[in-house]
């Protein structure tokens, strides 16, 4: 019977081992300074940084849940694109395109994986599928995942349409 326990708790270490693998945690630190500090974002970044309002939200007490691109999804859009979300005057574009990425409420990894749809801040209803292990969002995969003290943060391989 003895040596049947430790194969269990060996499952279970197993078990829970390999859902940590897909999930970062960090220093519990707010969604604005693990953003800013989170290596291949810088893109994204900036785009919350032109846009002003949207760091101040992630700067409030309430939970949210953010789908950031990653550095090299951006640089695959048309060079216009960029042009038009880096544009100062172009606030109410790169705001509708940030709000798209973000979630109201906290969805760490393991409840997405029970979840079929979720809703942006753009109010539009976001496709949640769980193909093999991985989660995609809208088409786009979760690449990794970071835990905040106000949510958490999903890196995605696409930028989702608002």
């Amino acid at each position: 019977m003895y040596p049947q326990k430790n194969r269990f708790i060996l499952l279970l270490l197993v078990i829970l081992t390999s859902h940590c693998a897909t999930t970062t945690f960090t220093p519990l630190e707010g969604l604005w300074p693990t953003l800013s500090n989170t290596e291949n974002t810088s893109q994204f970044n900036a785009l919350v940084t032109l846009s002003g309002g949207l760091s101040l939200v992630l700067q409030e007490p309430k939970n949210h849940t953010l789908l950031v691109p990653v550095d090299s999804v951006f640089q695959e859009l048309p060079p216009k694109v960029m042009e038009d979300l880096m544009n100062p005057t172009n606030n109410n574009l790169r705001t509708n395109v940030l709000r798209a990425h973000v979630i109201p409420g906290s969805y760490p990894y393991k409840r997405l994986t029970k979840t079929k749809l979720v809703q942006s801040a753009m109010k539009k209803d976001l496709q949640v599928e769980l193909r093999g292990s991985d989660i995609f969002i809208t088409d786009a995969k979760v690449l990794q995942t970071l835990r905040t003290n106000q949510g958490y943060i999903h890196l995605i391989d696409k930028v989702l349409k608002n």
